[in-house]
């Protein structure tokens, strides 16, 4: 264990990256501090207990125990040593915080890491009751009497008091300082400077000046706080009148004789300043130790607005990314195979898998055996290479169920652009793809069928074809570019019947089914019997929004019926001359003189006409050709007279 110097207080150190505190440390710290380091749990609750600790640095990772543990056991037994917690991993700031740190520092690679590191260390020992009590050994002799020692224990209290809100602890180092300045008024003010030259407003007040309190507010021009965030350190003035501030318009607004102030910067932006101020003038000036005692004041405002901006944000950005809808996975890259550090609520609903599951292990676990190698190796060149990707892969839950995943990476870099993480983002899109895969298929088919499927949008005539499959175009002899954007008037022909057209368009008109065998015309002029069926394609409120069309070549049927229908005719024709001759002579007998002819001879003649014309109706019937035997034989031309 490095030892500190007997006397003097000390910053400890738990861990094993001594030397890269120790020099920060000596950075921010004055030669009165001590600086000692140990690598264990125990070691470091001895030192605590042992000597006058300014602060503690606590690494997360220790040889015994772990920093967690140690944050808890400082907060428990020594609750007044402010803590800086160092970790590699932004998961644990949390529980750092929850711990009892102080502050939390995560190093990343980059120039400005010391810095950052050197600037949280000086924040952390703004609240150190060792640090003050150092301040006030290196101040004037003069300075450390009893009212001195009370300012200081009273500024430990009141800042490191667990109880209070920050503006109870605000509210209480203002009227600390008045007491102590011996001045009337202390104030924190907000100070805009974008538009028409700033503006200074009152944010918490102490004391009776009526232009001072909380809610006033005034142009930065006629503010004393216009010059002190102009200034280097402090702005005190013990003695306005003599200092030539009479003509000044913040003393013709204000009226105090004196006036001391610090500036509040939060991060590298200035919030604004902390004042003391009264009406009459000092009859001396300010002293080095109230000038430590505002500055200390000062520092140590813009170290809890530090603080809360930095807490707020950090749990804006949890929340934020718990609410977000997709799972969010961060990385580290600096680490051996990318281990997770982090994951959101969504990630946990998605796959499964606990947050204690999944940290410290690289996400590959959500792969399985029907996951896509070569979707894999993109995923994996990208991150080699640093570069944002996109990929699709097939995933498992914890219960083994798949899911698609859409993972998307990139990278994150620091100030000087050295890759510290990766952060990815998962989506499941199981089914918007199995929607695309059932969507594939149904392509696929339809460019399989050996019918021509046609879709037209159904907006108005002539309701074009906005797609079609190749036997579409197979079917009517015209290629794909040709029947895209046209309508079903380019097939026609000469001898296409407007009626049969007339039955299509109707149907498309009216947003109805409709099929029609029709004569088309292919671009070499050869006729083309088709077999048309169109149908609507309706949206979720039942209106068409396209037609879909089946094209069958019928050609070959129809020419086959027409061939029946030929041989029918002339079988029919025959069969009229045939018969046309023994009706004739039977007719020609009946017309004779009736009363020559006995009873049954007459019915016996009249039934064999009337058997003979029924068959060549039925003939004509079943084969569906005219032969108009009425014209050959009517019964009704016949005259029998009367019987006798």
């Amino acid at each position: 264990m490095d030892s500190g110097v007997a006397g003097r207080p000390t910053v400890l150190h738990a861990g094993s990256d001594a030397d890269a505190i120790r020099e920060a440390v000596e950075t921010v710290t004055e030669p009165a501090h001590a600086f000692s380091s140990v690598d264990g749990e125990t070691d470091a609750v001895d030192a605590l207990a042992a000597g006058s600790i300014a602060c503690l640095i606590c690494e997360s990772e220790l040889t015994e125990g772990s920093g967690i543990a140690l944050l808890q056991t400082v907060a428990a037994e020594r609750p007044t040593v402010p803590t800086l917690f160092v970790t590699d991993d932004d998961s644990l700031i949390g529980d750092a915080i929850g711990a009892g740190a102080t502050d939390v520092f995560v190093r990343r690679d980059g120039s400005e890491r010391d810095a950052l590191l050197s600037r949280r260390l000086a924040n952390v020992l703004a609240q150190s009751p060792a640090d003050t009590a150092g301040i006030a050994d290196t101040a004037n002799a003069a300075d450390t009497d009893d009212d001195t020692l009370d300012l200081l224990r009273g500024m430990y209290e009141v800042t490191t008091d667990t109880e209070s809100s920050y503006e109870e602890k605000l509210d209480g180092l203002l009227t600390m300082g008045c007491e102590a300045l011996g001045l009337a008024n202390g104030f924190l003010t907000r100070i805009e400077t974008d538009g028409d030259g700033g503006q200074q407003r009152i944010v918490r007040a102490h004391g009776p000046h009526d232009l001072l309190q909380s809610g006033e507010s005034c142009p930065l021009s006629e503010a004393y706080c216009r010059r002190t965030i102009e200034t280097d350190g402090l702005l005190a003035v013990a003695n306005a009148p003599q200092a030539g501030w009479e003509t000044d318009p913040a003393y013709e607004r204000f009226e105090l004789g004196c006036y001391i102030g610090g500036k509040v910067v939060v991060g590298d932006d200035l919030y604004g300043t902390v004042c003391f101020a009264a009406r009459e003038p000092r009859d001396r000036p300010f002293t080095e130790f109230e000038r430590t005692a505002v500055r200390l004041m000062s520092a140590w405002v813009s170290y809890e607005l530090g603080r809360q901006a930095a807490t707020a944000e950090r749990e804006m950005t949890h929340r934020v990314m718990n609410e977000a809808p997709v799972g969010i996975l961060i990385s580290d890259a600096s680490r051996p195979d990318n281990p997770a550090v982090y994951v959101n609520d969504q990630f946990e609903a998605m796959s499964g898998y606990e947050q204690s599951e999944v940290l410290g292990r690289n996400c590959r676990f959500l792969q399985g055996e029907a996951t896509d190698d070569a979707h894999v190796r993109q995923l994996r060149e990208a991150i080699d290479e640093e570069r944002p990707v996109s990929v699709e892969l097939r995933n498992y839950r914890k219960d083994g169920t798949a899911f698609w995943n859409r993972v998307t990476v990139a990278p994150i870099t620091d100030g000087d652009g050295e890759l510290t993480h990766y952060v990815g983002f998962q989506e499941d899109v199981t089914e918007r793809k199995n929607h695309e895969l059932d969507l594939k298929l149904r392509n696929r088919a339809i460019s399989a069928a050996p019918i021509g499927i046609a879709i037209h949008d159904a907006t108005g005539a002539p309701w074009p074809i906005t797609d079609a499959n190749s036997a579409f175009g197979r079917v009517i002899g015209y290629d794909s570019t040709t029947v895209r954007g046209s309508g079903l008037s380019l097939f026609e022909g000469p001898e296409t019947d407007p009626e049969r057209v007339s039955t299509i368009e109707r149907a498309f008109e009216t947003g109805n089914s409709a099929a029609e065998t029709v004569l088309l015309c292919r671009p070499d002029g050869s006729p083309l019997w088709a077999r048309i069926r169109i149908a609507p394609v309706t949206d979720e409120d039942g209106a068409p929004t396209h037609f879909v069309s089946f094209l069958e070549d019928v050609t070959e049927t129809k020419e086959h019926q027409q061939r029946i229908e030929r041989r029918l005719d002339e079988f029919g024709d025959l069969l009229a001359a045939e018969l046309h001759r023994p009706l004739t002579d039977a007719l020609e007998l009946l017309d004779g003189n009736p009363n020559d002819l006995s009873a049954d001879t007459i019915a016996t003649a009249v039934a064999t006409l009337e058997r003979t014309d029924g068959l060549i109706d039925d003939l004509t019937e079943i084969h569906s050709f005219s032969v108009k035997s009425r014209e050959v034989f009517d019964p009704s031309r016949v005259d029998f007279g009367e019987k006798p």
